[in-house]
């Protein structure tokens, strides 16, 4: 016995090539990968050092995607020149960048707090660094112990 089938129940998706896409490559890392295939890459020459590059790269790029988040919630018409939010950040990044020298924190935190904090106070970059310079006494600034903290819990707690 045949089994009749109406056009109209049947459905049939049909994808240009144009499209189709290649399956999107995992860009979340924050570090590169030690191996690949079991081959290590430990053995090339150098590799420590784009590494540690990498990592650093990395860094700022993670705390304005997960800041970013956030302050999406605040409109910046509604908060402009609120200087406890740009308290809260400049906090925030204090904790955050534990990587590299001491003139490249601040350099990566400066970056990314005036990237994320400049529509609250009208894209304007002169009045940002005034404002900055003006609560900075009341930041919570970090030492070396609590970097080394932060990389140990990292370490050994991390998801």
């Amino acid at each position: 016995m045949k089994k009749i089938v109406s056009e109209s129940s049947m459905s049939i998706n049909v994808m240009d090539p144009e499209e189709q896409s290649a399956p999107k490559v995992r860009s979340d890392r924050s570090e590169l990968p030690k191996s690949v295939l079991s081959y290590s890459l430990k053995n090339l020459k150098s590799f420590k050092a784009k590494r540690r590059s990498y990592k650093f790269e990395s860094q700022k790029q993670l705390f304005v995607e997960e800041l970013g988040v956030v302050l999406e919630q605040y409109n910046p018409v509604e908060h402009t020149f609120d200087l406890e939010l740009l308290i809260v950040c400049l906090n925030i990044a204090e904790s955050y960048f534990i990587k590299g020298t001491k003139s490249e924190r601040k350099e990566q935190k400066d970056s990314a707090v005036k990237q994320l904090l400049l529509p609250y106070f009208r894209n304007d970059e002169d009045l940002f660094d005034l404002m900055k310079e003006s609560v900075w006494r009341k930041v919570v600034k970090s030492n070396v112990f609590k970097r080394v903290y932060r990389k140990i819990k990292h370490f050994f707690f991390h998801n």
